[in-house]
């Protein structure tokens, strides 16, 4: 077990307790973190394995929430519950979930605090659309809001159409270069599967000749819409083939000028042994 843990005498269940309260009370940790509602959200539909009709109290919500951490982090293993850094932990995810939510508090009939899921389906979600560093609420939203929330995403679904395909037409006379350079270096170059089957251009033109196709793989790009991310893993697909394309050519000058060579070496003409004696004897 960590020093750091192994220091620390053993907390009674009072005092996780209390721990757990203040740190319910307060829930600081996590502000300021982009992504922890959707951390929180995912972290408390595990622990209630989905089930809207499960209603734990403080003592069997803790175990579960710890488990689910345990699986996040393999160096939460060794820690048993009751431990006060684990009721703390709990305690500040229980009461974000609340905050957000995610969870509905309620009181039993002995005046115990519990908490059920409100939904199983997400509430808070990472917007990967915009590189995953934003948050987006999906659930609990009123008619108003879910349709407010529709049409933003609908808007910004055809604004990202619309940049990808400007972006497309900006790339084509750079594809075209490169194609171009291929062709120039290696002029029976077929077009290979990977490129198709990436969608990078269209399916039929996988295995003809380059030549015979420039213009559907030139503008592939631009029919398949590819997105901006795919895009730029085109054009370096690309660049990485012009590179292939030209180390290709130098192999061919390469084995050329070695049969030449050879072909030289073989048709030279021989001196007879007798001639090479005389020759010997003169030079003497």
């Amino acid at each position: 077990m960590p020093a750091r843990w192994s220091l620390r005498p053993p907390a009674t269940i009072e005092e996780c307790h209390v721990a757990f309260a203040a740190a319910f009370a307060k829930s600081t940790y996590g502000t300021g973190i982009r992504r922890w509602a959707a951390y929180v959200d995912d972290d408390m539909r595990k622990a209630f394995e989905g089930d809207l009709g499960l209603v734990l109290t403080r003592d069997a919500i803790v175990p579960r929430y710890h488990a689910v951490m345990a699986l996040k982090f393999d160096q939460l293993s060794e820690r048993k519950v009751p431990d006060r850094r684990a009721w703390e932990g709990a305690g500040n995810a229980i009461g974000w979930g609340v905050r957000l939510g995610i969870l509905h508090e309620a009181r039993s009939e002995t005046d115990e605090p519990t908490w059920r899921l409100v939904r199983a389906e997400p509430t808070w979600v990472i917007d990967t659309a915009r590189g995953g560093c934003c948050l987006v609420q999906v659930g609990g939203l009123t008619p108003e809001a879910k349709t407010a929330r529709a049409r933003k995403v609908a808007t910004q679904a055809k604004l990202t159409r619309t940049l990808a395909r400007k972006a497309c037409l900006e790339a084509t006379p750079s594809i075209a270069s490169c194609l171009a350079a291929i062709m120039e270096t290696w002029p029976d170059y077929d077009v290979p599967e990977a490129w198709t089957e990436q969608g990078f251009v269209p399916g039929w033109t996988a295995g003809v000749a380059l030549g015979a196709c420039f213009d559907a793989v030139k503008e592939g790009h631009i029919a398949a819409e590819l997105s901006k991310v795919q895009l730029h893993s085109w054009r370096v697909v690309l660049n990485a083939e012009v590179v292939r394309a030209k180390a290709h050519l130098r192999e061919r000058r390469r084995r050329k000028m070695e049969g030449l060579l050879a072909g030289a070496e073989e048709s030279e003409p021989s001196i007879p042994a007798e001639d090479l004696a005389s020759i010997d004897a003169l030079s003497r």
